[in-house]
């Protein structure tokens, strides 16, 4: 299917060009010269011009009108076919109007796609400041719940992790909790209002809640370039979704199960909306987790491009 239509993708983007709009004009304006140096031979245009004028009701424009032997009518058709060249001019005037408006409109666009592409790579550099300016550390209660057994360099303790480290062990800390109570959250996996609820509920209280204003500022500038991207009225829906993409590709497995986590939280406001529209959970690792969030946001919010065309809202209102 991409093959398919990937020709007709970049047809579309060669005619929307500025490049494109000046060949169009000059190759109008270059066939309406090549009939017009070829109608006085060619029968063909003869005909076919006649029947042009014939339409717009000029008369004199006919080759026929023009090569008129009649000696006394000469000057008379001659001052005629002269003054028809006014709606020619007109004609072409409106076109080249109408190629320097779409010009501008271009050079308009491309200047902001250049303004905003600086302002979003200056935001992803504030969101890896803000991701390095994370502190977590696992619970008490947690590091004494792991299992005994557990490899002793995989053992959790209660010292401090800083940036994508500390957003892994929030996470890990996290799916443990989770895990202890899977039987209830199975219970009610196909109750997608009663299972966000649970999740978030056990989100806020076991992790947010003791790191609120390092996870907090994170999230927040997260939901500031998704909330850029979306609302800007210059960029097309393809654009929107290469910025989408590009935020996407700075994140790691944990940092997508810790945003789509914190979009359930009553305080996301529309960013869950957000998680779902560029599908910020595409890559998410399968597990019990991905399971409960597909309830909830909805497959659509994990397809591929091809796949999520008719995106809808799907997560209730609170």
């Amino acid at each position: 299917m991409i093959r398919l239509f990937s020709p007709l993708r970049k047809v579309k983007r060669l005619l929307s060009s500025q490049t494109a709009t000046n060949i169009l004009f000059f190759a109008f304006c270059g066939a309406v010269a090549t009939i017009w140096l070829h109608w006085l031979r060619d029968p063909f245009y003869v005909d076919l011009v006649g029947t042009i004028c014939g339409t717009f009701d000029c008369p004199a424009w006919t080759p026929k009108a023009f090569l008129s032997t009649d000696p006394e009518g000469t000057a008379t058709r001659l001052g005629l076919w002269g003054d028809s060249f006014g709606a020619l001019n007109a004609l072409l005037s409106a076109f080249g109007f109408m190629a320097v408006v779409l010009t501008l409109i271009q050079q308009q666009r491309d200047q902001h796609r250049q303004r905003f592409d600086a302002t979003f790579f200056e935001m992803l550099n504030m969101l890896r400041e803000e991701r390095e300016g994370i502190r977590f550390a696992y619970s008490k209660r947690y590091v004494t719940s792991v299992p005994s057994t557990q490899e002793m360099d995989d053992k959790p303790d209660q010292k401090s992790y800083r940036g994508r480290n500390a957003i892994r062990a929030a996470a890990r800390e996290y799916s443990f909790w989770m895990r202890n109570r899977i039987n209830q959250l199975d219970l009610i996996q196909h109750d997608p209002d009663t299972l966000r609820a649970a999740l978030a509920k056990l989100y806020v209280s076991k992790v947010h809640s003791r790191y609120e204003s390092r996870l907090g500022s994170y999230f927040r500038v997260m939901y500031t370039i998704l909330e850029k991207v979306d609302s800007d009225r210059l960029l097309r829906p393809a654009e929107k979704q290469r910025y989408g993409n590009m935020l996407r590709a700075q994140m790691t497995n944990y940092e997508v199960q810790l945003a789509a986590l914190n979009g359930l939280a009553d305080f996301a406001k529309d960013f869950p909306l957000l998680i779902q529209k560029y599908r910020i959970m595409k890559y998410m690792r399968k597990g019990k987790l991905r399971t409960y969030l597909i309830q909830i946001y909805g497959p659509k919010a994990f397809a591929g491009r091809d796949e999520n065309e008719g995106f809808v809202n799907i997560i209730p209102k609170r």
